[in-house]
């Protein structure tokens, strides 16, 4: 549908678009697309930086773009979100953030990374595998990950410095 007109198009307006793309055309250049295939949802809002109007052709273009983005996927194993065998604490932490081995796992981490939320390595430690103290208090408040990994396993924990 094109924004303000109740008209349906057989077929697809966006050409670059995925086959299987459900799209909604909002006022102003909003967008909302569901790609079921892709598994992904996303959504355009806001207005032009010179404040005239979006078409709503724009949306072709943002396909063109997204299509030629390279996506590599890894073979890393993450858990960020499975029992995990270590736990990280306090959270919040304000100057010492404690890693403690909770599960008896082969894996034991090598390296420890506290990283941003831009994927920046702030922090790294080399630990023994069973507990690890880093000093945080040079970070300014925020969210970060705790990163525990060596050469065949990754875990990563959420926690907030104040």
């Amino acid at each position: 549908m094109v924004p303000q007109s109740q008209i349906q198009f057989p077929g697809s307006i966006n050409k670059s678009a995925p086959d299987d793309m459900f799209s909604a055309l909002g006022k102003n250049g909003q967008f909302l697309n569901i790609i079921p295939s892709q598994k992904m949802v996303w959504i355009r809002m806001g207005d032009n930086p010179d404040n005239a109007l979006v078409p709503f052709l724009f949306n072709e273009d943002i396909w063109k773009y997204i299509n030629e983005l390279e996506c590599h996927s890894s073979t890393e194993n993450t858990t960020l979100n499975k029992v995990l065998d270590y736990q990280v604490f306090p959270n919040p932490a304000h100057d010492i953030l404690q890693i403690f081995k909770i599960e008896n796992t082969e894996f034991k981490p090598i390296k420890h990374e506290i990283i941003n939320i831009w994927g920046n390595i702030l922090i790294s430690k080399i630990g023994d595998g069973n507990s690890c103290s880093i000093d945080i208090s040079s970070l300014a408040s925020g969210a970060y990950l705790a990163q525990l990994s060596n050469n065949h396993w990754t875990e990563t924990h959420r926690f907030i410095k104040i």
